[in-house]
């Protein structure tokens, strides 16, 4: 995603995609580590009476796994394929949402600072979280929201396509001031 077509929505990444995969698959984990810690338990003569009892826990075990698994892949599908932005001549689109879609249009020239944060895990693979500050038009009363209401935040993305997209932002926000002041 070197060069941007406007009007056309992207995804955030194929390292994107397997970070959602991987920390979804965290719970599907740990549920198969347990298993065998159930299925190995036969001690003492106390525990031996109820083998039988944790033999079917370990099962359990597994089959939850292999069902949360299952389940973490297709979440993860979703919520990839669900995520996407856009830039079109004037706006910079937002969507996502998995059972309720929400999507969030910047005009670029309230783009007041983008900003690119990476935790360590997101360094490891090769991520970003995108945070786009934006200055409102109007007045607008503080009804009790954080402080950080003029943020948007695209949790996780490609950094290749977190920094490409944060020069083009920056970019086209610096000329739109520039066409605003000249008016």
């Amino acid at each position: 995603m070197e060069t941007v077509e406007f009007g056309r929505y992207y995804q955030l990444g194929p390292k994107t995609y397997w970070f959602l995969i991987i920390k979804r698959l965290f719970a599907s984990l740990m549920l198969l580590v347990l298993a065998p810690v159930f299925y190995g338990i036969k001690g003492n003569e106390f525990l031996l009476n109820y083998s039988q009892f944790f033999d079917i826990i370990a099962i359990f075990l597994l089959i939850a796994s292999f069902l949360l698994f299952i389940a973490s892949i297709i979440i993860a599908l979703l919520e990839y394929k669900t995520s996407r932005v856009m830039m079109d001549d004037s706006t910079f689109h937002i969507v996502r949402g998995i059972l309720s879609k929400e999507e969030v249009s910047i005009p670029y020239r309230r783009v007041q600072s983008v900003e690119i944060r990476q935790p360590l895990i997101f360094r490891i693979f090769g991520l970003g979280r995108v945070v786009i500050s934006t200055t409102t038009d109007f007045d607008q009363s503080n009804s009790g929201n954080k402080g950080d209401d003029n943020d948007e935040v695209i949790n996780t993305m490609d950094y290749s396509i977190a920094r490409m997209l944060e020069n083009k932002l920056t970019n086209r926000a610096e000329v739109e001031r520039i066409e605003i002041h000249d008016k």
